[in-house]
């Protein structure tokens, strides 16, 4: 039987398929390579500048993007990075347009209308159901689910409350929710109709309400779980256990995406950290924190 995966500080483990690669795909490692190494190589062009590349946007790239930006600025004399609180996909991107930040991570790409930037794809990383750490299930079907959603289910299989935390309706983890099934649309609609639910704003928040409300269930990026070793219970769903392997390989149906958008023209220090997150190092370091970064799966 599969075992719940914890996040606790320190032990977050991912587990990660080795997929095999055709030639185009070595000589495409190697030219992200050698970009990598031209870019370092080209560090001193804005290594006495003393710029600070600013970092905001969605909640749940945040703690990836310190963790990227942080691997970055150390090979960088004279190069720092700042993370503005959560601002959202939408408020990160209007930030950067108007200048008050250099790098939007975003759960979507730029916009037709967000002219003056351009957008990256970072990485892709499983959607999961998750549980306060006292409750005791390791898995959740499509059905129960619609149930729970719906109203109809309102107790976990010990008798215990269940406290579903829910998530604004303009969040693309509530539009990937209703993407599940039909009748999970319409249980979505009447989870979102009811009086008095719990709703957490941002991903911060949600993972908070999460940990400190005995009997919730809630979704959240399993990135950012193990990023800011939430504490909380991963369920599987349907039977299947969320990683990088069972969503490159279509097995884990739903997923949150993370891109970068930046202004164009960018700064050489932005461009050589956009440079910098396709190499082998930064992947392995997105694998480690169960991200999927071959390409929006």
């Amino acid at each position: 039987m599969w075992q719940p995966l914890r996040f606790d500080a320190g032990k977050g483990r991912a587990s990660i398929a080795l997929h095999r690669e055709n030639p185009m795909g070595i000589v495409r490692r190697l030219t992200l390579s050698l970009l990598f190494v031209a870019t370092l190589a080209s560090a001193s062009a804005f290594a006495e500048t003393g710029e600070t590349i600013r970092i905001g946007g969605t909640g749940g790239g945040l703690g990836l993007m310190r963790k990227l930006a942080a691997l970055y600025t150390a090979r960088h004399k004279g190069l720092t990075y700042t993370i503005v609180p959560s601002l959202g996909s939408t408020g990160g991107v209007r930030a950067l347009r108007d200048g008050a930040l250099d790098i939007a991570v975003s759960a979507r790409p730029a916009r037709a209308e967000e002219k003056g930037t351009e957008s990256r794809f970072l990485a892709a990383t499983p959607l999961a159901f998750v549980v306060h750490p006292g409750v005791g299930v390791s898995n959740i079907t499509t059905a129960e689910l619609e149930h729970i959603y719906g109203g109809s289910l309102t107790t976990w299989p010990d008798g215990k409350r269940m406290r579903l935390i829910l998530r604004p309706e303009t969040e693309s983890d509530t539009k990937a929710l209703r993407g599940i099934s039909s009748a999970m649309n319409t249980a979505v609609t009447a989870a979102h109709s009811r009086p008095g639910m719990p709703m957490a704003l941002n991903d911060q928040e949600n993972l908070s309400m999460l940990k400190k409300t005995r009997g919730s269930l809630g979704i959240a990026a399993l990135a950012t779980l193990a990023v800011e070793h939430a504490g909380l219970k991963v369920l599987s769903f349907n039977g299947i256990r969320p990683g990088p392997s069972s969503l490159g390989d279509g097995g884990y149906p739903i997923s949150r995406t993370f891109f970068l958008v930046i202004r164009n023209p960018a700064s050489d220090a932005v461009r050589g950290f956009i440079t910098f997150v396709t190499s082998p190092e930064a992947r392995a370091m997105l694998k480690r924190y169960h991200c999927y970064s071959e390409g929006a799966p």
